[in-house]
């Protein structure tokens, strides 16, 4: 019994390999099942939203950084005194007023001609220049002829406080009376050329200091002095010289007081005689 069904499962299993195998070479077995697997798609027209998409924008954070600093001690040396140096800007270097320059020519009538400047570099302490001329002439008529020759020298001198000026002014000059026609003179007639003309010179200086820079000192003041000289080909000659100060007193920011007091000397020499002259002047105001 038990081989009996055994020999029924095995007959079994080999007809369902072959069935397997048939399959696979596309004949269709006997008695082979068909399904139908066919489906009908139905497809539905879109539907438009009635509020637009909105595209929410992507934010990024900004960045935290954080930067720590993290001290640091250094040994420093208990006997090192040596004070510190203050950092300066330098001295700061200005351009001339005027360039340098010199200028020299001679022309008709035996006229010369020269100039000459010097001028140096302006800076927050000191300033000077020095000018030179001279103009000259004679023409064929007799008894004419000029001249003239100036030298200027000027020099400033800034302190912290403080300012000094100082000025040279000379000068001399040849030139003839004024009304004076030489050429209706006969040539037999002789006249004396030192006569009709006159040739002088004069030399004056300028010295002024003051603190009118400072402000904070409350007393403002100006000292000067002023002197001069003169002297003509005619015996002629004058000595001058002008001294003073000035005190300015701040009572308050819109009032102040003034005082001055100068000194006036004067002497005149000519072969006549000679006068002298002294004047003393005082004055205070209040603004």
């Amino acid at each position: 019994m038990r081989n009996s069904i055994l020999t029924i499962i095995l007959s079994i299993c080999s007809l369902y390999a072959w069935a397997q195998n048939t399959g696979e070479s596309g004949v269709n077995p006997v008695g082979s099942l068909q399904v139908d697997i066919s489906r009908v798609i139905s497809v539905q027209n879109a539907k438009k939203l009635s509020v637009p998409i909105q595209i929410e924008k992507i934010r990024v954070a900004d960045p935290s950084y954080d930067y720590p600093i993290f001290p640091k001690l250094f040994a420093v040396n208990p006997y090192y005194s040596e004070p510190i140096q203050p950092i300066t800007l330098g001295e700061v270097k200005m351009p001339q007023l005027l360039k340098n320059y010199a200028v020299a020519g001679f022309g008709n009538y035996r006229n010369a001609l020269a100039d000459f400047y010097f001028s140096s570099n302006r800076d927050r302490s000191k300033v000077y220049d020095i000018a030179f001329n001279h103009r000259s002439g004679k023409a064929p008529s007799r008894y004419s002829g000029f001249g003239t020759t100036n030298l200027k020298a000027n020099m400033e001198r800034l302190y912290q406080k403080h300012q000094l000026n100082l000025s040279l002014n000379g000068y001399y000059k040849t030139l003839h009376h004024y009304g004076f026609f030489s050429d209706s003179i006969p040539d037999s007639i002789n006249i004396n050329a030192d006569s009709i003309k006159t040739n002088y010179g004069n030399v004056d200086l300028q010295l002024r200091y003051n603190n009118f820079r400072s402000n904070t000192e409350k007393h403002k003041y100006e000292a000067w002095l002023l002197p001069y000289y003169f002297r003509s080909n005619h015996g002629e000659t004058e000595w001058a010289a002008v001294g003073g100060a000035h005190l300015i007193e701040n009572l308050n920011k819109t009032s102040l007081l003034n005082f001055e007091v100068q000194y006036d000397y004067n002497t005149y020499y000519v072969a006549s005689g000679n006068w002298l002259r002294n004047i003393v002047r005082v004055g205070a105001n209040y603004e």
